[in-house]
């Protein structure tokens, strides 16, 4: 885990312990991936992401460790692919459903009005 939002400072800047725990993390996908055609590959940045002051400097060795692009997507399209991944794996019903994501921004974003 990244756990990027854990790593930002009080200038919401991301502290070298957790920018290098990243890199280090998404190295070891990269390699995982490295013969994966990029057209099947997408990688995201959600809300830590977002609320990162030095986000485009972190994403230019970011995307290099992992050897394909990462897109930092809005909150609406994180939220949405966290519903859609949680409704298929429950029975399908004719049903309203509610999906809460707990995330672990939440906490180190909630004085800012962040979510996880």
């Amino acid at each position: 885990m990244m756990q990027l939002a854990a790593g930002l400072d009080a200038t919401g800047r991301l502290n070298a312990e957790s920018r290098t725990r990243a890199i280090e993390c998404l190295q070891r996908f990269g390699q995982r991936l490295r013969h994966v055609p990029p057209q099947d590959v997408r990688a995201v940045g959600t809300n830590a992401l977002r609320a990162t002051e030095n986000a485009e400097d972190f994403l230019v060795d970011a995307e290099l460790a992992l050897g394909h692009p990462i897109a930092t997507i809005s909150g609406v399209e994180e939220a949405l692919l966290l519903f859609l991944r949680v409704a298929q794996t429950l029975p399908e019903l004719r049903t309203r459903r509610l999906v809460v994501d707990t995330g672990g921004a939440a906490r180190s974003l909630s004085s800012e009005g962040g979510g996880g």
